[in-house]
């Protein structure tokens, strides 16, 4: 994990879930991009998922997705076609990796978890 990652548990934002709810200017662009591998013994294919803790990407999307939007297949064939889609439908022009690791969030959403966490070792001092 990152040092951004270890500074945003000191806020108690242990994931991503956390990070778009805490951070989001607008709740329309809080949505993550993740990969999710083959699970073999849960019959589930590897996929990519576009997720937000606000609103379902997907409404329509079947029961096990969660109401996520899903893209079948590996990770360098399906984190694309997520991003692209992501980036279409909600306006997101810029990726970052995410502090937690494995998923993209919106860079605007990374910066400010940035500037939170410098903001309160500042006061910190």
């Amino acid at each position: 994990m990152s040092k951004l990652a270890d500074a945003l548990r000191a806020m108690r934002v242990f994931n991503d879930h956390a990070l778009l709810m805490r951070f989001a200017a607008d709740r329309r662009m809080a949505v993550c991009v993740s990969y999710i591998p083959h699970e073999a013994q849960m019959v589930n294919a590897a996929r990519s998922q576009v997720s937000s803790p606000f609103f379902k990407t997907d409404p329509r999307a079947h029961w096990s997705d969660h109401g996520c939007k899903t893209f079948v297949g590996n990770r360098a064939e399906s984190m694309p076609l997520a991003l692209a889609w992501a980036q279409e439908k909600y306006g997101v022009s810029e990726w970052a990796p995410s502090p937690f690791g494995g998923a993209k969030v919106p860079k605007e959403i990374r910066d400010a978890a940035k500037r939170a966490v410098l903001e309160a070792e500042a006061k910190r001092g």
